[in-house]
């Protein structure tokens, strides 16, 4: 059977008589996120979402070089010829900025270069951001 309902009518409740799922109130299930949304309303869920995003630009922007505003005096093709003014360059003005121990002996045609092992990838990239890589050689030192 059919009913129209009437325009002025009150919506009906979903009681135990005329439940559809006979004789059984409907139930509705909230989950957590939907109750955590009524619970902080609009303003709360913008605030949510810009905390978000500026959370997400913090962790994935780029480190800063400990080496910024840092130029080489000589081009790569000359530090290629030069490797002792390349070792005293790096020594006397690269090194005490990024700090530890790091010895570095002219071998071979290249620069080998023995950084300790919790500086290493920290010390390599700053390097390689001001330096061609194929003039140097990158070990970790254990002291």
């Amino acid at each position: 059977m059919c009913s129209v309902r009437e325009k002025d009518a009150p919506p009906r409740e979903d009681t135990a008589e005329n439940a559809p799922s006979g004789g059984k109130k409907a139930e509705v299930r909230e989950t957590a996120g939907s109750e955590f949304v009524k619970k902080i309303g609009f303003v709360g869920c913008a605030m949510f979402l810009m905390m978000l995003v500026l959370y997400l630009i913090i962790c994935f922007k780029p480190n800063s070089s400990p080496l910024e505003g840092y130029a080489p005096p000589q081009t790569p093709e000359y530090y290629a010829q030069h490797l002792d003014e390349l070792k005293t360059e790096l020594e006397e003005n690269v090194f005490p900025i990024l700090g530890g121990a790091i010895s570095c002996v002219v071998d071979g045609g290249v620069l080998e270069l023995a950084i300790p092992e919790e500086q290493f990838w920290d010390v390599r990239s700053a390097i390689l951001e001001h330096f061609d890589a194929e003039l140097f050689e990158f070990t970790k030192s254990t002291e």
